[in-house]
């Protein structure tokens, strides 16, 4: 249901006071138009106030403040309004160009920048990472060195029960001399860059040490190195530097009361098929209960760089045929694993 505004003629919904349009008192609902009878009465609408017969109020009758309303007073200034942020175009400023300095700058931080990371794309990151970088390559091919130098050693398996092995250990720098003040060849004054020796000890069976051997590999930064080694070696001058070290090596075994003797030393042939040289040597020591004999088979093997030295030593003279298989082993493993330069 609406009902029409007697002022303005809006309709306004029945439920409403007052006028939706101009705010007046809404007149009485509006029925549907009936279809048969006679038409209802109009009703009057509402009266406006004061009546548009009655004479306006004289202002200089009526009391102070009546019949007028006095004027609000401007309302304080608000806070400025910040700059429009797509102004128009009458207020941007003529468009500039960039000085010629700016595209000179540009090129050459660019230029700085493709040089950094060239520098560090290609490692160039400073002496300090250079050295770090060479001193691990130089670990890593010391590593494999020492893998390969491991592979051509005898094993534990290789002499058979009742021999124990201490495993292998590094040379310590003065072991890498040889030590073979004894002679002054030439070929023994080359020092071996890195070197592995491993120690066997065979037990009796009343528990007691009867014998002992060894492997030594040391390698050259040359297989000429290697070579001249093994020539000196193989001069019968070399012979007398056997001895020293026999003799001091059993000094060294049976912390003897009296000093040992070198009862003799031979060059002796190697085995067939080997590029050996062989020293057999006795050497006879006092422990302060009578005299007893020390013998040792010494060979000198060498393949590319490497020269091994093999060991077998004991108060009994060594079985040969045992001592030639242990260098038949080491002289096949040389072939497989020692480097040719």
């Amino acid at each position: 249901m609406f009902v029409t505004c007697g002022r303005c003629g809006y309709l306004t919904p029945d439920t409403a006071a007052r006028c939706k349009q101009c705010g007046a008192v809404a007149s009485v609902p509006i029925d549907p138009a009936p279809t048969d009878g006679p038409a209802p009465a109009p009703v009057p609408g509402p009266t406006s106030w004061p009546p548009a017969t009655m004479p306006p109020p004289d202002p200089s009758t009526a009391a102070p403040g009546w019949g007028s309303v006095a004027a609000p007073p401007p309302p304080p200034p608000g806070p400025p309004l910040p700059p429009a942020m797509y102004p128009g175009p009458g207020a941007r400023p003529p468009r500039r160009s960039l000085p010629a300095w700016s595209y000179a700058v540009g090129a050459l931080a660019l230029v700085g920048v493709l040089l950094i990371v060239g520098f560090v794309a290609t490692g160039t990151d400073g002496p300090s990472a250079a050295q770090a970088r060479r001193a691990q390559a130089q670990l890593d091919a010391q590593q494999a060195e020492t893998s390969s130098i491991e592979a051509t050693m005898l094993t534990q398996p290789d002499l058979g029960g009742f021999w124990n092995s201490d495993g292998p250990r590094g040379l310590a720098p003065d072991e890498l001399g040889w030590n073979d003040r004894c002679s002054d060849a030439p070929g023994l004054t080359s020092t071996a860059t890195v070197g592995r020796t491993v120690d066997f000890q065979h037990t009796a069976i009343d528990g007691h040490e009867d014998a002992r051997a060894s492997v030594t590999v040391r390698a050259y930064r040359s297989a000429e190195d290697a070579a001249a080694q093994l020539d000196a070696r193989l001069d019968p001058s070399f012979a007398k530097c056997v001895a020293q070290y026999d003799v001091a090596d059993v000094g060294c075994i049976c912390h003897l009361k009296h000093p040992a003797v070198d009862m003799g030393v031979a060059l002796i042939p190697a085995p067939s098929d080997v590029h050996a040289v062989v020293y057999r040597d006795t050497v006879a020591y006092d422990e302060g209960q009578g005299v007893h004999q020390y013998h040792v088979l010494r060979a000198y093997l060498a393949h590319g760089r490497y020269q091994t030295l093999v060991i077998l030593e004991g108060p009994s003279e060594p079985d040969p045929a045992r001592f030639d298989t242990m260098l038949h082993t080491v002289a096949q493993r040389l072939d497989l694993h020692a480097p040719t330069s």
